[in-house]
């Protein structure tokens, strides 16, 4: 017999919530490389599906009061795990269905742990290896999803490339201009790591404010998140942008993929820059410095990850030689 139970974490099956994915997953694996979050600030509550005592799946239900899709007021699925059994995974998503309507839902996104500051989608094919930062799940999770009514809303993809044999020199040139105006490219200051997530958080706020599904993160809840990864940071991939006045006006964030364990490769995490266009070109000159570095330091490969179909970043993956590596995908479903 199959039931529905929920948990919240000041609850004592909220444990059990938690150790599911031990269970379905090899304990060496890559799944539990990074510590899974779970977004407390918009945890609406976690539900498990039970058969015979055991758990057959699992999902966290979210409220961002933030969240819209289309106008609609959206509620996100996310942290689902399950065995591969469709019919109990899509029983427990149109339950969760059933609960984000009745509290005034219209629309329900997912996979996505609370908003875009956490992970979300799923991969759709899964015959390359993983990469750091990289969220790792069954592919058949789709199923699931599909099963239960989701149909696709947003479309990704991450892009590798090798070292490029020639440098644009239209990108050099643009550094000099850039350099001309007052811009100052430096490396992110480790040693007041705060004060700098303190800005980069500001300067968030304004630039990825048009980005799709983007909702706001507190100035804690972003330093908080952001201060383990101080230590996966080396400060020649990570560059800030100034103008003359001292404002930040873009950054790019990289790290090593630390599941590769064959080559030197590295990620280009995250890129924002100023939306004004006498900026334009800024991205593309600072990625050119992190990869002279970055193969003067004896690196291979370049992983450009998670860029949006839609987005402004398609083109520059592709101005760095980017080609198709993984795609993902986005699932939503009207309710009300």
């Amino acid at each position: 017999m199959k039931t529905i139970i929920s948990t919240k974490p000041d609850e004592p099956n909220f444990q059990l919530f938690k150790n599911f994915p031990k269970s379905i997953y090899p304990v060496s694996g890559n799944r539990f490389l990074i510590p899974e979050t779970i977004n407390e600030d918009f945890l609406k509550s976690g539900y498990m599906l039970m058969q015979d005592g055991k758990v057959m799946a699992r999902a966290a239900l979210y409220d961002n009061p933030y969240l819209t899709f289309n106008g609609k007021k959206s509620w996100c699925i996310g942290n689902y795990e399950a065995v591969d059994d469709a019919t109990a995974g899509s029983d427990l998503l149109r339950n969760m269905l059933s609960v984000a309507r009745a509290n005034g839902a219209e629309y329900v996104i997912g996979p996505m742990n609370g908003s875009t500051w956490d992970n979300y989608r799923f991969g759709t094919e899964q015959n390359q290896p993983d990469f750091f930062t990289e969220a790792v799940h069954h592919l058949y999770y789709n199923d699931h999803f599909l099963k239960a009514g989701f149909a696709v809303i947003a479309q990704y993809h991450s892009n590798i490339s090798e070292i490029p044999t020639v440098f644009d020199p239209e990108i050099a040139k643009r550094d000099v201009d850039l350099a001309n105006a007052g811009v100052v490219i430096r490396p992110i200051n480790l040693s007041q790591y705060e004060l700098e997530l303190e800005k980069i958080h500001e300067f968030n706020s304004f630039a990825f404010g048009q980005n799709f599904l983007y909702t706001p993160i507190t100035k804690g809840a972003f330093i908080k998140k952001y201060l383990p990864v101080k230590t996966l940071l080396n400060p020649g991939y990570t560059l800030i942008a100034e103008d003359a006045d001292g404002a930040m006006i873009g950054y790019y964030l990289c790290m090593d993929d630390l599941f590769n364990q064959t080559q030197k490769s590295l990620i280009f995490k995250t890129l924002v820059r100023h939306p004004d266009p006498k900026w334009r070109g800024l991205g593309h000159v600072m990625g050119n410095r992190i990869y002279q570095k970055a193969i003067l330091d004896g690196y291979e490969t370049f992983i450009h990850p998670f860029i949006y179909n839609n987005g402004t970043s398609v083109n520059l993956s592709k101005d760095f030689s980017g080609r198709r590596l993984k795609n993902y995908v986005l699932y939503g479903k009207k309710i009300s």
